[in-house]
């Protein structure tokens, strides 16, 4: 059961998960086994495009290396070719 409730990253639905709610495009979860103090607030610094950028190369997949930093594939690639 989806609810009208949006993830506050991604904008994605949000679906009730073991006591919680969970995000069903980016998989964060909001109120759960997580405590929120625990999130970070990504302001996407050039070091963390940069460590991105460097992994993506090593995975040879820009999807691949968004999944593992929670960012988006396009916007990944597009750090790769402005850096």
């Amino acid at each position: 059961m989806v609810t009208k409730t949006r993830c506050e990253r991604c904008t994605g639905n949000l679906y009730p998960y073991e006591g919680a709610m969970k995000c069903l495009q980016c998989g964060r979860s909001f109120g759960g086994p997580e405590p929120e103090g625990l999130i970070q607030d990504r302001r996407f610094t050039r070091a963390f495009k940069v460590r991105a950028i460097r992994r993506a190369r090593e995975l040879g997949s820009w999807s691949r290396a968004a999944q593992e930093f929670g960012v988006d594939p396009g916007g990944l690639q597009m750090w790769g070719y402005k850096l």
